[in-house]
C-alpha cells in the first residue's frame, strides 16, 4: 500500500497530465508521425529479437555464453573420447 500511495499514484498523475498536454497542444500530423515511428521501431524489435533467438538456437554451446562450454575436448564430465 506504501508503494502504491508513495510512488505509482503521484507516477501516474504525472502521466496523466503528459498525456492531456500532448493531445491538447502537439497537433495530429505530428502525433500521426511519432505513433508511426514508434510503430516501426517496435515491428523492428520484434523481428531484431526473433533473429537472435534463431541465431542463437541454430549456434554451438560454446558461442551463446563465452566460458560455459570450455570443457568440451576434454575428458570427463562433457563426454570426452577418452
Amino acid at each position: 500500500m506504501m508503494l502504491c500511495l508513495k510512488y505509482l499514484i503521484p507516477i501516474s498523475c504525472v502521466l496523466l497530465l503528459g498525456v492531456s498536454v500532448w493531445v491538447l497542444f502537439v497537433p495530429a500530423y505530428i502525433q500521426l508521425i511519432v505513433s508511426m515511428v514508434i510503430c516501426a521501431l517496435s515491428v523492428l524489435g520484434v523481428i531484431w529479437f526473433t533473429f537472435q533467438i534463431i541465431t542463437i538456437a541454430k549456434a554451438p554451446p560454446g558461442t551463446g555464453m563465452p566460458g560455459m562450454w570450455r570443457m568440451t575436448g576434454l575428458p570427463g564430465y562433457q563426454g570426452g573420447t577418452k
